[in-house]
């Protein structure tokens, strides 16, 4: 699991009735890309599609988590993961 440090920021006073004070808190984002080579055109005959169900099962589940709860995790944490099998490789 991948983890940031806290931000923390100074408190403020605000006195005005019609003061309105929105915090936006800091977001770390990062991205990881990645591509296996090979693809669908490594499918061997008669189990063509092969790469695409190796693909579509990437994100079905991990460790104790069904795909439900996978999914619930990956959505609370805010990610996004896609993977996608292509002619000359597959993508992530």
């Amino acid at each position: 699991m991948i983890t940031s440090p806290k931000h923390t920021a100074a408190a403020e006073q605000i006195t005005s009735p019609r003061t309105l004070l929105i915090v936006r808190p800091v977001t770390t984002t990062g991205a990881i890309r990645f591509v296996f080579d090979g693809g669908t055109t490594q499918d061997s005959a008669g189990k063509e599609g092969l790469a695409n169900l190796m693909t579509g099962l990437f994100d079905d589940g991990a460790g104790d988590l069904d795909s439900d709860a996978f999914q619930v995790t990956v959505d609370h944490s805010r990610a996004e993961m896609s993977f996608d099998a292509q002619r000359d490789g597959i993508y992530g």
